[in-house]
């Protein structure tokens, strides 16, 4: 896989039709503008070739892609966009909840 190409798998025992990745890493695993609005963009075209109608895309390229989630969502925001897809895109902010000790 190269910057930007987005491949289909089963989801296994999860309870969706199919789990799209995205190679959102350049060289040295840095994220790159590039490759995450090229992933966003051959992923809906991959779903919507597939017939669903929806998908959720975490934040491409952060975290250890180095990308900071706010521009990461920027991008793949204006993807969807320019994409005019008809698929319900959810973009998703992973926020980890602290446990009370």
């Amino acid at each position: 896989m190269k910057a930007g190409d987005a491949v289909l798998t089963s989801a296994g025992r999860l309870p969706f039709k199919a789990i799209i990745h995205i190679a959102a890493l350049e060289w040295y695993w840095r994220a790159t503008e590039k490759a995450v609005a090229n992933g966003v963009r051959n992923a809906l075209e991959l779903a919507q070739q597939q017939g669903f109608s929806s998908i959720a895309f975490p934040a491409l390229g952060s975290g250890t892609g180095g990308m900071s989630v706010d521009r990461s969502l920027h991008l793949m925001e204006q993807s969807v966009i320019q994409a005019a897809t008809p698929l319900d895109v959810l973009l998703v902010e992973f926020k980890p909840v602290r446990k009370q000790k």
